[in-house]
């Protein structure tokens, strides 16, 4: 079986396409630095005339305003007018009120992220555990399902397996499992990677793959570009506890960004789109190629599936790319109040 590598995902609008719809259609009331901006290209910015009120209130009504002219013009090009759209129904669900920021510090979703996470889902879709030769079982019992913890011993067998039977699919995918663990990803998110690549390249040899080898390899792609994501936000930080991280040059950073966006491709022609397993995934390549509004969307649409804080960090990060001042400040205020150590993250996250 052959997947076919789709090409990078890259918006269709150029800066110049922006600069010029920027002049005729919004009509100068947004900043062309904004517009043009490569972590958030289509943002509005924050109009500058307010009255005397509810600012935050105001601000909203007059920027959901603003975004009914452009999107009212048949001419506009698809793309932008679903990143359009996807900020104005934010925009149009956000509640300025600041007792919201309660509910949120609660663990509890506001009614907008209620409205967006109680929209129809598919079914889930569970990682196959996949034993084809009947050596693997024992040994994944012992590593994750046994009554003790495993043993020295336990991975030695697992490793004396490979040695016998290096293309035994079962065991390539147990030993992923094994090595993709957070406790792992520091020091060997690049054997994660590796170890994913010889899964997928197994999976592909076979000649009418069921669907049950379908979603194994939609989730090793998952777990490849998890590993990779990992590795760049760590080379984006200082004295970074990811191993290799700081040493990564641009052309390594801008390979790893491209793989980990074309998995959505992949996993999506392997398993169909929107299946809520791989959203961290689709928000990575969203925000990669400048649709922060729809990222947003999609964030909200899987709140209850993450951690709250996780929420609440890829929520302000993505208000402060779109330069939602009001919304931003509010969602920074819920998480002022969690204590540092209990902060998280989404596991795949796109860093700018």
């Amino acid at each position: 079986m052959t997947i076919r590598r789709p090409p990078t995902l890259r918006p269709e609008l150029t800066p110049a396409m922006l600069r010029r719809f920027s002049l005729s259609v919004l009509g100068l009331l947004v900043p062309l630095s904004v517009l043009s901006s490569p972590a958030s290209p289509i943002a509005l910015a924050q109009l500058q005339t307010l009255s005397r009120g509810n600012v935050d209130a105001q601000w909203r009504d007059a920027q959901v305003k603003e975004f009914d002219r452009p999107l009212a013009d048949n001419q506009l090009p698809k793309e932008l007018k679903q990143e359009l759209q996807a900020q104005r129904d934010w925009l149009v669900k956000w509640n300025p009120k600041t007792n919201e920021t309660a509910s949120e510090t609660n663990n509890q979703p506001n009614s907008q992220a209620k409205n967006l996470a109680d929209a129809k889902t598919l079914p889930p879709l569970k990682e196959p555990p996949l034993d084809p030769s009947g050596l693997a079982g024992k040994l994944r019992v012992a590593l994750f399902h046994g009554k003790t913890p495993p043993t020295l011993k336990d991975t030695s067998a697992l490793q004396s397996a490979l040695s016998e039977h290096s293309g035994d699919v079962g065991l390539r995918q147990l030993q992923l499992h094994w090595i993709d663990q957070m406790r792992y990803r520091n020091d060997y998110w690049k054997e994660i990677s590796d170890a994913s690549g010889r899964v997928i390249s197994l999976l592909e040899k076979q000649k009418k793959p069921t669907d049950e080898m379908k979603a194994a390899m939609a989730f090793a792609h998952y777990r490849k570009a998890r590993a990779l994501a990992h590795a760049l936000r760590g080379a984006k930080l200082p004295d970074s506890p990811v191993a290799g991280a700081a040493k990564l040059s641009d052309e390594e950073i801008q390979g790893y960004r491209d793989t980990v966006s074309e998995s959505l491709a992949i996993v999506e022609q392997l398993v169909g789109p929107d299946h809520a397993e791989f959203f961290q995934l689709k928000i990575f390549t969203l925000r990669r190629d400048g649709w922060s509004g729809q990222a947003l969307e999609l964030l909200e649409r899987n709140v209850d599936s993450i951690d709250q804080s996780a929420y609440l960090t890829e929520k302000l990060s993505l208000l402060e790319a779109l330069k939602w001042q009001a919304p931003a400040k509010q969602v920074s205020t819920a998480l002022a109040a969690i204590p540092t150590e209990q902060l998280r993250a989404l596991e795949i996250q796109y860093v700018p």
